[in-house]
């Protein structure tokens, strides 16, 4: 891996500025299957759903042979925003961009034990590309 740092990716759901993409200041959330899974599961348990739950090995077999991504960085969607009806917002906005992660294209990440390569994607997006350990 050539010396390079990795970065984990302590939960999915983490925000991250990622450089060399989109403008500075634009938050990047880090989701992946085993998290999509978890959050379904809970959500049934939650309202006593009677679909079973899945497991992650059955999700994950399921997203490799469909060649679905396995591991995502999805940008912030922005909007217009009433600041009479959200006064806070800049603000709240401002400290969620203070406390985000600072990573680059390129960058090696972990999530969910495994690792991932920061890559350009099309339309200013990110690609995680699995890297080798």
């Amino acid at each position: 891996m050539n010396d390079t740092q990795i970065i984990n990716i302590v939960i999915a759901g983490q925000q991250a500025i990622i450089s060399g993409v989109r403008k500075e200041n634009t938050l990047f959330t880090f989701g992946s299957v085993e998290s999509q899974v978890a959050k379904n599961n809970a959500d049934l348990a939650k309202w006593n759903s009677p679909i079973p739950q899945t497991s992650v090995e059955s999700a994950l077999n399921r997203a490799i042979k469909l060649g679905h991504e396995i591991a995502w960085a999805i940008p912030e969607a922005c909007c217009l925003v009433d600041t009479a009806t959200y006064p806070t917002y800049y603000a709240d906005r401002q400290a969620k961009i203070d406390a985000a992660l600072r990573l680059s294209v390129g960058d090696v990440v972990l999530l969910e034990g495994r690792l991932y390569r920061l890559a350009s994607a099309s339309n200013c997006n990110v690609a995680l590309i699995p890297v080798a350990a």
